[in-house]
């Protein structure tokens, strides 16, 4: 009998493999994953082998009811004669004929892909987060001829043409365990051995092409394993998390280094529970090893407690993409002070490449972290373009030795990257670049067919995605070359910032990469994204990342003003060339890049310049002929128009202390042409005037002038910082009159500090706006209250005038006493505010809901995030229920 649960202890014996097997066909000696689960399941019956959030089961229950399916597909006779999991387990064909499973990540789903497994039928675990045609897909693709399938799936799966079909997963569980009752399947597998064959059959995700099915047997899965006891030390003793997709390479890899290696598995989905929720996992499950893509990994330490650790996990790896050193820092902080990171790579068609341990006392690299040291069982060889060695330390193709690799595809291309048999070895072409540095540590390079010529040069993409990746304000970042409708080729950059930094704009990426990389290595274009796009595997899909238009063939400059503006633009925005149809933000324009641009056209052209007159014209032939319909004009004072026209209700924009309309003037272009957009900036900002000591009072005299602007409600209303207990206090002001607020939106607004200071611990007073002021030492303090006393009234050097005025603003938001609120309040928080939501309970009384932005409080309403910004803004406008009064 394969299972005889009993309290003796079995010790269960290290899992070993010979480096080179005999050839392309397993021997009848050779040990299978069957033979090994059973080693395990003799060793530990009691032991937990799989868990989640709603179940879980032991070695032995697990592998009783995986026997019994396995018998049940084997010999579907036995079933009740008629019924409809009988007819359905009928049609799986022979043993050879693949079998497909679809559910949720669960127990269920791992017990059945076993029962599978056992039954000698390939395994294809079709992911549930895949779209219905590529369920259907995958399995013509595999020929597979039945697909046990959750009840709640089985209508997205397409066999209207009657060759395919689906039984009831829950049904076949349900007669499993009577047919565990009766002793059905207990016999099935007493001498554990099945003939040879496939094992899974795991798909691709087509990155490059149409996905591609990959067979793996007995010996990829098996060599997993041994990797994960070799250089993970996974062990009896451990829990691992698998919250990687089981149906692919990585996850399953996961799930058979633990299970036969005698360690539990507590499994979980992130794509579905959301971060948050695995971090509860992982403290409540007693986890030991985790294992996750980077992408993942800043997912879950951005929901951790900066004072939080991950106790009891000793070891954390990732795979799938290149990770930074920066990322593996942050982990630090969270972890036990013995605790291991490792990264490890690899590929579906040769599971593990290598793996690069990074312990508790050692330095972390500053850039990517290496490949490592090749894994178990596996050579790898780097190799010239004709095939030859290349010198020591030198860049060459990657190419694998190893008995040990998937036996192949699906659908066998005509050029297949895997080689013939030699030596008890086979060879597969990875197409990577990679070289070996001194220590025989090794370092991936992009890929071997990526490299373009970019005005005569040979650029390789992925070293300046790289160089890109390796700055502190960028999270992530994807290069690759473009070509245009004229023949010409440019490199696109695709970034998004790293979370608590400052977002770079595209300007200053450009001039940081500058200082890094020669000319015809800079991107000619950066596309900023608050996040990139993932596939169903967490991995970037660069097949998602959408390709902006070439500016190649834009229209010259016409005329002196338009080229006396366009070298202006050409020289804050960094770029080469303006054409007539360029927009100044789409070219890379932040709000700061907007009031240089401003001050420098108007100094030149002797013109009075406000943000309006961009915001009205983008681009530089509409700017061009607004600034020649320009005379000297009185500066705008308080209230600035970014946009005047659309049908929509108009926007009211509050900003912060020290801060200029300008500050919204990314947000109004987000919003779009039918959107008008009207600003307050503090009094005494562009015009003398004695500035507002009060909140109060600058609500007061933004409430003027917009009631002259909109005499009758229902009003939006929109603050940043300061701005935001200004907007508060002016909704205050529209009820008293009788007035509808409809819509409130405070972005990033500290609590003032009066209030924030009775919730923090003694001693500790909440950091000053980390917007408005980075002045920190006493010299530059007493500076600052020195300039405050002349704010607004003295006109002051450019940078004395916005360090008084932004100090004054400090002073009156730290005084002030926000009255309690009961219309409903949406609150946009960057993730450097310390401030809890809870702490907003005594002010904000009524529906309020709190949201995130991964960046510093500045960049909340820059490229890229202020797109965010602009869709909730407008769903708060559209959705604003029973307005305030």
């Amino acid at each position: 009998m394969l299972v005889q649960p009993s309290s003796q202890t079995i010790s269960l014996a290290p899992l070993t493999l010979p480096a080179r097997v005999g050839g392309p066909h397993p021997s009848n000696g050779e040990p299978t994953v069957a033979s090994r689960w059973a080693e395990v399941v003799r060793a530990r019956p009691d032991a937990v082998a799989l868990s989640c959030c709603r179940d879980r089961r032991t070695f032995a229950e697990t592998d009783r009811t995986a026997r019994a399916i396995a018998a049940m597909l084997t010999r579907p006779d036995e079933l009740a004669e008629g019924s409809a999991l009988r007819r359905a387990i009928g049609a799986a064909g022979p043993v050879t004929a693949p079998v497909a499973v679809l559910a949720e990540q669960g127990t269920s789903a791992l017990t059945v892909a076993l029962g599978v497994l056992l039954s000698g039928h390939p395994v294809v675990l079709l992911d549930p987060m895949l779209p219905a045609d590529r369920w259907s897909d995958i399995v013509h693709r595999a020929g597979a001829r039945l697909v046990l399938a959750e009840p709640d799936r089985r209508a997205g799966l397409g066999t209207a043409d009657g060759t395919v079909a689906v039984a009831d997963l829950d049904e076949l569980l349900g007669a499993a365990r009577h047919a565990e009752t009766l002793g059905l399947g207990a016999e099935l597998l007493d001498d554990v051995q099945l003939p040879p064959g496939d094992r899974f059959l795991v798909f691709t995700s087509g990155s490059s092409g149409t996905p591609k099915g990959v067979r793996y047997g007995d010996r990829i899965l098996l060599n997993e394993a041994v990797g994960g006891r070799i250089a993970l030390g996974l062990c009896p003793d451990d829990t691992v998390a698998l919250v990687l997709p089981a149906a692919f390479a990585a996850g399953l890899a996961v799930w058979w280094m633990a299970l036969l290696n005698g360690a539990g598995l507590v499994i979980g989905d992130p794509r579905l529970v959301g971060a948050p929720e695995v971090a509860h996992l992982l403290g409540a499950r007693g986890i030991s090893t985790l294992h996750v893509t980077p992408s993942l990994l800043r997912s879950l330490l951005s929901v951790l407690p900066e004072s939080a650790g991950l106790p009891g996990v000793r070891l954390v790896t990732t795979c799938g993409e290149a990770v930074h050193g920066r990322d593996v820092e942050a982990l630090r902080l969270h972890l036990d002070a013995d605790a291991d990171y490792i990264s490890w790579s690899g590929s579906s068609e040769t599971g593990h490449l290598a793996f690069h341990r990074i312990g508790p006392a050692d330095p972390i690299p500053s850039g990517i972290v290496p490949v490592g040291t090749p894994a178990p069982n596996k050579t790898v060889r780097l190799l010239d373009a004709e095939g030859r060695p290349v010198p020591d330390g030198a860049t060459g193709v990657v190419h694998l030795d190893s008995g040990y690799l998937a036996e192949g595809y699906c659908e066998e291309p005509e050029s297949s990257p895997f080689g013939a048999w030699a030596d008890g070895v086979r060879r597969y072409r990875m197409g990577d670049l990679a070289r070996f540095d001194e220590h025989g540590v090794l370092h991936l390079l992009g890929r071997g067919d990526a490299a373009v010529k970019i005005r005569g040069y040979l650029v390789e993409p992925a070293e300046v995605e790289a160089v890109i990746a390796g700055l502190p304000e960028i999270g992530e970042a994807v290069v690759r070359a473009e070509t245009g409708d004229a023949g010409r080729t440019r490199l696109v950059a695709w970034v998004s910032p790293a979370a608590r930094t400052r977002t770079l704009s595209a300007t200053a990426l450009r001039r940081r990469l500058r200082e890094k990389l020669p000319e015809w290595m800079v991107p000619q274009t950066v596309v900023l994204l608050p996040e990139l796009p993932r596939n169903e595997r967490g991995k970037v899909d660069r097949k998602g990342l959408t390709v902006p238009a070439h500016r190649a063939d834009g229209t010259s400059p016409r005329g002196s003003w338009e080229t006396v503006i366009a070298d202006i633009w050409c020289e804050i925005l960094d770029v080469e060339a303006v054409h007539r149809e360029d927009d100044f933000m789409e070219l890379g324009g932040d709000s700061l890049h907007v009031e240089e641009m401003l001050t420098r056209v108007g100094e030149r052209l002797s013109c009075t310049l406000v943000a309006s007159d961009l915001a009205g014209a983008p681009t530089l032939a509409d700017f061009a002929a607004r600034v020649g319909q320009l005379g000297e004009r009185v500066p705008s004072g308080s209230t600035v128009t970014l946009r005047g026209t659309g049908t929509r209700p108009p926007l009211f924009c509050f900003a912060g202390a020290g801060a200029s309309a300008i500050t919204f003037l990314p947000l109004a272009t987000e919003l779009g042409a039918d959107q008008p957009v009207h600003c307050f900036q503090p009094h005494g900002l562009e015009t003398r005037g004695m500035p507002d000591w009060t909140v109060r009072r600058a609500a007061r005299r933004h409430l003027a002038a917009l009631l002259r602007i909109q005499p009758e409600g229902p009003y939006h209303l929109v603050g940043h910082s300061l701005g935001g207990l200004i907007a508060l206090e002016t909704a205050h002001l529209l009820a008293a009159r009788g007035q509808q607020v409809a819509s409130l939106v405070l972005l990033d607004t500290y609590l003032p500090e009066t209030i924030a200071r009775r919730y923090r611990e003694l001693g500790s007073l909440p950091a000053p706006d980390p917007g408005t002021t980075a002045e920190s030492t006493k010299r530059a303090l007493w500076r600052a209250r020195r300039l405050v006393l002349m704010a607004g009234i003295v006109r002051l050097p450019p940078e004395d005038h916005h360090l008084a005025m932004t100090e004054q603003g400090l002073r009156v938001a730290r005084v002030h006493r926000p009255r309690p609120w009961r219309g409903p309040v949406l609150v946009v928080r960057s993730t450097q505010n310390t401030d809890e939501p809870s702490w907003w309970g005594g002010i904000l009384a009524g529906d309020t809901e709190f949201r995130t932005i991964r960046t510093d409080h500045v960049s909340l309403v820059r490229a890229p995030h202020v797109a965010t910004l602009a869709e909730w803004i407008t769903t708060a406008m559209d959705g604003a229920g029973v307005p305030a009064r």
